[in-house]
């Protein structure tokens, strides 16, 4: 009994291997890992421009507010 499951995993492995070796062997693999890269890719650089776009917001909306508070300072300085 278990030479007949083992005989089964592995041919079942085999089976595998060789579709693998295949794929690599004609390209297939490589396209789809390349593909697979670029829209994780374009992802993280969507992410990025918009977290650089909230960086620059949260800076113009700092110096906004820092010549407000310098204004009313001068203000009450007169």
């Amino acid at each position: 009994m278990p030479d007949t499951y083992d005989h089964i995993t592995l041919m079942c492995r085999l089976k595998a291997a060789q579709r693998r070796n295949k794929e690599l062997e004609s390209g297939e693999r490589y396209i789809q890992l390349e593909e697979l890269h670029q829209k994780e890719y374009n992802v993280y650089e969507h992410k990025i421009e918009k977290l650089k776009k909230e960086l620059a917001d949260a800076h113009k909306e700092t110096i906004r507010v820092r010549n407000y508070w310098l204004q009313v300072l001068e203000d009450m300085l007169r």
